[in-house]
Parts: C-alpha cells; structure tokens; sequence
C-alpha cells in the first residue's frame, strides 16, 4: 500500500464529515462513514453552527462519532455554566473504545472535572486513579495542557501531570491561552486616548416578505434551475443617472429568495433608499430584477450577474484531462446534469467518465461503485457546486481512489473562504485544484461582508448572497453622487457585465497560486 493511501486511511480515522442542513437535525444513514476532526472541536472554543453540528452527531447511525460529539458537547455545557446537563452527557458518553489516545485523556479529564464540581467523590476519585496510571505520552501531555489552560491552572513543564491538583491563577502558562502582557503608564506619561468612534449597527427594514406575483399556475418546489443567459445587448447606453428613491421590480422571488433576501440586507446595512417591489403593478421602474435568472434590465439594456458554474465544471473538466486524468468522477448539483452530459461527450475521446449527483443521500455508496469500476487504476475528480456542497464529497475523494497519489483533484466550487482552505478541510484540498468565480481571501470586502453575513444568519453566505449584494451595488454605482463595490470578480464594459472566473493551486496552510488555463 502506498504512502499515500496510509496517509489517507489515516485521516480518516480522524476526520468525520459534517453533513448539516441548517436549522435542523437528522440522522445519518445506517453503515455510512462520517468524517469529522475530533480534535479540531476538543479544542476549539465552540460557536453556535459547533454546537448545531455537534448535536447533530449525537444521534448519529456511527457509533464512534456519536460518542466523541457527545463527549465534546458534555465539557461545552460544563464549561457554559450548565453542569448538570453537561456531567450527565459526559457520563452518558464516555466509552474508551470510541476514543483514540488525545481524546480519552481529554474524556477522563472532563469527567474528573464535572465531578468535582458536581461534589461527586466517588466518580472523581475513580477518575483521578485512572488517570495517575495512564502513560504521560505527548498525546497525554497535550490534553492536560488543554484542560489545565482552559481552567486556568499553573503548568509547570517539568510536571505537566501536576496541574490539574493546583488552585487557578490569573495567568495561565499555555500555548492554548496566551494572554496579552498590558504595562504600566505613571498618570505624567499618559497621552489621552481620541473618543472613540461608535458605529450603530443598522436594524433590518421593517418590511415582511413581499407577495408574490399571482400566476396562473403554482409553484411547484423548483431545483437549481439550468441557467440560459441572456444575449448582450449590443448597444450599452450609457448610465442614466437617478436621483432620489430607487424603485426596482423584482420577477421570480420565488424562485431564489436568497438573492432578494441579500438584497434587503444590503439595503439595510448601507441605509440606501432602494425601493423592492414585487407585485408589477406600476407603470414605471427604475430597474427590473429577475431573480431566478440572476438579472438585472435597465432601460433596454440586460446585465447578467449569474453564476458562471456551468463555463466552471467545463473550465476544470480541460484542466484535468489535460494534466493526465484518465478516468474522471465528475459530480454535478441538481441542475446541471446536461452541463455534465455535454463534458462528457466533449472529452470522451480523451477520458472515461462517471456521473453523479453530489446532493443524492448515497453518494458514498456511489464513491465506493466507482472504485469499484476503476480496476485498480486511479480515479480523478471535478466536482462542480457551492462551497459546502463540495466539501461535502472532497475528504472522501483520494480515500476512494485505488491509487490516491495519482488522483486529479479539480472542482468548480462558485465560492471558496477560509473553511475551504484551512481548518479541518484544508489537509484534503491540499495540493488539488479549484476555478471559481471568486476567492473571498483575495478581497478584503467580500471577506468582510461574507463574515458579518454569517454572524446575522447563523449561516455561510453562497453566491445568491453576493449576487444579492452586488444588485445593490450596480444601482448605487448610477444614482447622484452615489458609489458602490462589487464583491464578485465584475467588470462593467461596452458588451455589459462581465466576470472572469479563475483557476488555482492550492498549497495548503491557506496559500494557493494562481493557474494559468
């Protein structure tokens, strides 16, 4: 077996993918291998969206992650002031033969702690027996300084062990909690400090969910729609200027809410006077907006702002088939299976490839066929769709592959952040490729905007969201006096609006390079 495929069987032994639809909980299926950093939560201070995860682990078909969340979760609520709750689930959790090395002593050292805190001597005395006779190995060392700096216990490094009998102090001595060293000024040396600048925080529109426009047929729950661009206007006229309140018509809601829910929350974050209207019954507007189609028409003239996901998957298919990859796993989001269709026929003189839907509820049953199909050789990737629908399949790419170190990772993912690059995920898109229409760490803006959005929402902004915002943008661009920044890679010319997407290598640690193509 290649070094590659230990590396990779080991990884999975400490990852378990988080599979969560937002603002609900569902259990996994039976037998279906789940990847998630056990050790990434253990020691992260837990937001929300953790918690959210977490819990949905807990109930979990995968016994193994079921356990570990439940752990993890037991020491949270311990830690948020909810002992009760939190000794309960720890005790409930704690099976040594669901941890590996760093997560039992972390185990055992929580429950030690809820104990004592809960007055339980027996349990705590229990707990201290095993752990003085456990090996104090680098694993062990690194949990006892994890929970000796989270409760603020001296650590003497010629006696790690020793910590957890002291009283806390007000300077913790770790890596995991270092604090900021704050000097003295004598009253003479101080300068005064400037006021400072307060900036309030713009509450959302008063304002409900439009209606919707009356059509004669309802609406049935609709897919990813097939996008088919609108032909340029070949005259671009230039700009005409509006003063005043901005009345825009907005066709479609229905059928992407995210646009116009963007689109209210800009409105409200830079307090523009930008009127949404959805019922069409005026006999003027400023602009019209189709959502579904990701639009926006100004006098005769048609801007499109769409993703250009489809020209993506086509983008990295050519680069994978031109590095060697011979035969291609390409995975599709609902909408966009004649896009894969087409690749396939394009290339098939050069490639083998296999098809599937990355949002079907088997998709893993569908890896393990494919390898299966591969005859030993290696199988290589182009994955087209949203950042979280991506990195959905992208730990179990190179686990499925026959030959892991000769796999072609290429994916088309609308939108790549931090999330994509570093943390839990960044070991897997190491050293693979990506074409997108934009790389949030390369704008300050969109990196902002992106991490304000998900604060408010509880929920990673996607490519509608930013569509969202920069229809604001392009209208603020042409009222008196007023300005606007695109957060998507947009250029304004003569032939109208126009994004170029781009292809990178990823170097890992959060570093990627560009690609030429």
């Amino acid at each position: 077996m290649s070094d590659m495929t230990n590396r990779f069987k080991g990884h999975i032994l400490l990852f378990i993918m988080l599979m969560m639809t937002a603002g609900s909980i569902s259990a996994y299926a039976a037998g279906e291998l789940i990847i998630f950093n056990r050790e990434y939560y253990a020691i992260k201070d837990l937001n929300a969206t953790d918690v959210w995860k977490l819990k949905e682990l807990t109930i979990s078909e995968d016994t193994g992650a079921a356990k570990n969340a439940g752990i993890i979760l037991g020491r949270y609520y311990v830690r948020q002031g909810e002992l009760e709750k939190g000794y309960k689930m720890l005790q409930d959790n704690l099976d040594d033969s669901y941890f590996d090395r760093f997560m039992k002593i972390n185990a055992h050292l929580w429950v030690l702690d809820a104990a004592k805190k809960s007055k339980d001597e027996k349990v705590a005395a229990d707990q201290a027996q095993y752990l003085s006779g456990q090996e104090m190995d680098d694993k062990a060392e690194k949990a006892y300084r994890l929970y000796c700096s989270q409760e603020k216990l001296h650590i003497d490094n010629e006696n790690v062990r020793a910590c957890i009998e002291r009283k806390a102090v007000k300077k913790p001595e770790s890596v995991f909690d270092l604090q900021p060293v704050v000097k003295t000024v004598s009253k003479a040396d101080e300068t005064p400090l400037p006021s400072p600048v307060v900036t309030a925080v713009p509450a959302m529109p008063e304002v409900s969910m439009a209606p919707r426009v009356k059509e004669k047929n309802t609406a049935e729950p609709m897919h990813e729609p097939e996008i088919t661009k609108p032909q340029p206007v070949k005259e671009q006229p230039k700009p005409i200027l509006t003063k005043g309140k901005v009345v825009v018509n907005v066709v479609n809601s229905f059928q992407n809410p995210e646009i116009v829910e963007a689109m209210l929350y800009t409105i409200s974050r830079q307090k523009t006077s930008i009127e949404l209207d959805f019922k069409g019954d005026r006999g003027f507007y400023d602009y019209v907006i189709d959502a579904g189609a990701a639009t926006i028409t100004a006098g005769n003239s048609t801007y499109d702002f769409s993703s250009n996901r489809k020209e993506n998957m086509t983008k990295a298919a050519d680069m994978a088939v031109n590095m060697g990859a011979k035969i291609i796993v390409l995975g599709y989001g609902e909408g966009y299976r004649d896009t894969a269709s087409d690749i396939a026929d394009r290339y098939k003189d050069r490639a083998q490839f296999m098809l599937f839907n990355i949002q079907e509820k088997d998709y893993q049953g569908r890896l393990k066929e494919f390898k299966g199909k591969a005859g030993g050789q290696p199988l290589s990737y182009v994955i087209g769709g949203t950042q979280e629908q991506v990195l959905k399949i992208l730990p179990f790419m190179r686990y499925y592959s026959p030959k892991p170190d000769k796999s072609i990772v290429v994916n088309a993912v609308d939108t790549v952040g931090k999330k994509y690059l570093t943390g839990e995920y960044g070991e897997f898109s190491k050293n693979t490729y990506v074409v997108s229409d934009m790389i949030l760490t390369e704008q300050a803006e969109a990196e902002e905007f992106a991490s304000v959005f998900s604060k408010d929402f509880n929920k990673p902004a996607t490519m509608s969201d930013f569509i969202g915002h920069d229809f604001i943008q392009f209208i603020e661009k042409r009222r008196v006096g007023g300005s606007g920044t695109y957060l998507l890679n947009i250029k304004e010319t003569d032939d109208g609006i126009k994004r170029e997407s781009r292809a990178y290598r990823i170097l890992g640690g959060g570093k990627l390079t560009r690609v030429e193509n």
